[in-house]
């Protein structure tokens, strides 16, 4: 799997955190890790950004991580053959 590194140039165990409402969704986060996913994935290939986002729609898997802390992060993940 490929993960896209963080904006905030974490490490990729250490995600951005979110709300501390289990129910709230992490609007931002997600589509942070989806936007890096996308370039991560224009950098390695020839793909479009349209190309790109098309490939996160169909094969991108949305992960929430948590610590025990309690922190949380998303990650985005594509499977290594894809990309």
């Amino acid at each position: 799997m490929i993960r896209a590194i963080p904006r905030s140039a974490a490490p990729p165990a250490r995600a951005p955190s979110l709300p501390a409402n289990p129910n709230a969704l992490a609007t931002k986060e997600i589509k942070d890790a989806l936007r890096d996913m996308i370039k991560l994935i224009c950098r390695r290939t020839n793909l479009s950004r349209e190309q790109a986002y098309t490939l996160c729609s169909l094969a991108a898997d949305l992960r929430v991580t948590q610590v025990v802390n309690g922190n949380k992060g998303i990650h985005a993940m594509v499977a290594r053959n894809l990309v």
